[in-house]
């Protein structure tokens, strides 16, 4: 029998062979260079085939590490998103984004809050492009709405104090929490 996509044991040792040497040719090439490649060289959303396209159209795509800004200070959010970055971010064909951010360490709770309200309010601002998810269905929302679901969370629960405070962070809009980042805390 054989498919499109054979498992390493349907495959014959010679074809196993070359894929192992291509994925490790794959793992030399220069990343940093890719990634440095000025913007009009990388592949555009127009340049994906039909049916990939297709597919990510009809489908929820979230992305859970997908920062919208490397810049995690409050003031980074104050402001409106500039229209070439709106329109990378319809572009892109991703449902919803994680704010996932490692913040954690002796001021975890106050800089949590700061976190989650600046970004509160950059979504509000920018509404038109946006939506704060609350609950599951709103990932559909956003997609039948042309908008970029954001799911706010961190990468760390050190801001969790108590029990209680869990349902304190809920009740201002926190959705998602890894348990712990780099370093251990009171939960993990």
């Amino acid at each position: 029998m054989t498919t499109d996509h054979p498992s390493a044991a349907g495959m014959s040792r010679r074809r196993l062979l070359q894929a192992m040497a291509m994925a490790g040719a794959a793992a030399t090439l220069p990343w940093q260079a890719i990634a440095a490649e000025p913007a009009k060289q990388r592949v555009k959303w127009r340049d994906y085939s039909p049916r990939a396209r297709a597919i990510v159209e009809r489908s929820l795509v979230i992305d859970m590490l997908g920062v919208l800004s490397m810049d995690d200070r409050p003031e980074a959010f104050a402001g409106h998103i500039s229209d070439a970055d709106a329109a990378m971010f319809r572009e892109c064909g991703i449902t919803g984004f994680h704010t996932s951010f490692g913040i954690g360490g002796p001021n975890a709770y106050e800089d949590v809050m700061t976190f989650l309200a600046a970004w509160q309010g950059f979504v509000g601002r920018n509404d038109d492009l946006f939506l704060l998810v609350d609950k599951a269905g709103d990932l559909d929302r956003a997609k039948a709405a042309g908008k970029i679901a954001v799911m706010m969370g961190v990468q760390d629960a050190d801001h969790f104090r108590t029990p209680a405070d869990v349902k304190t962070f809920q009740q201002i809009g926190q959705r998602c929490s890894q348990l712990t980042y780099n370093a251990q805390n009171l939960i993990g």
